[in-house]
């Protein structure tokens, strides 16, 4: 009977170490912020859809300050009433501007957030709608400083089905 209450009271004692090592350890990963993907840590800045008279590509660019911002606005012909300006604050945050060209590409534009081998990847899907015209459809979101690359992939109409196509891999900014 005394044997067995001392490896009861061993057993306690190693169960209370091993509670405060986990408290210890979940109080250290609360500590240090969490790279890993989560839906709401992606901010949707806008979205918005035009008919589409010009040559350009599908794009992807990410702005990590002003000045990048106005350079990516000029360059894209974003309207001035599309986002807020500045649409976030680049000490802490990112804007990543995805231009989607092809027919009868409509809004809203899907996403999901995910990580494949250590990446964070965000995939975007857009509606098709029956037949129309060549438009370009636009989503704008804002992501974290990030320490690890993120991934911006499109689900895009091809024949019939949706291609997935990588549009750009940031490295940690």
């Amino acid at each position: 009977m005394v044997a067995s209450q001392g490896v009861r009271v061993a057993c306690e004692a190693v169960r209370s170490f091993v509670l405060f090592c986990c408290c210890c350890l979940h109080w250290a990963c609360a500590a240090t912020p969490d790279p890993g993907p989560r839906d709401e840590l992606l901010a949707i800045a806008a979205q918005w859809s035009f008919a589409d008279a010009t040559s350009q590509p599908t794009q992807c660019a990410m702005a990590v300050t002003a000045a990048e911002w106005a350079e990516l606005r000029a360059r894209l012909a974003i309207p001035t009433q599309a986002l807020p300006e500045p649409p976030c604050d680049f000490r802490e945050s990112r804007l990543v501007v995805v231009c989607l060209r092809g027919k009868a590409l409509t809004l809203p534009i899907a996403h999901t957030v995910s990580t494949e081998e250590g990446v964070d990847v965000v995939a975007l899907t857009p509606g098709v709608a029956a037949g129309g015209e060549v438009r370009t459809v636009v989503h704008a979101f804002v992501v974290p400083c990030r320490t690890g690359q993120l991934a911006v992939v499109a689900q895009l109409p091809e024949a019939g089905q949706l291609v997935e196509q990588t549009l750009a891999v940031f490295s940690a900014r």
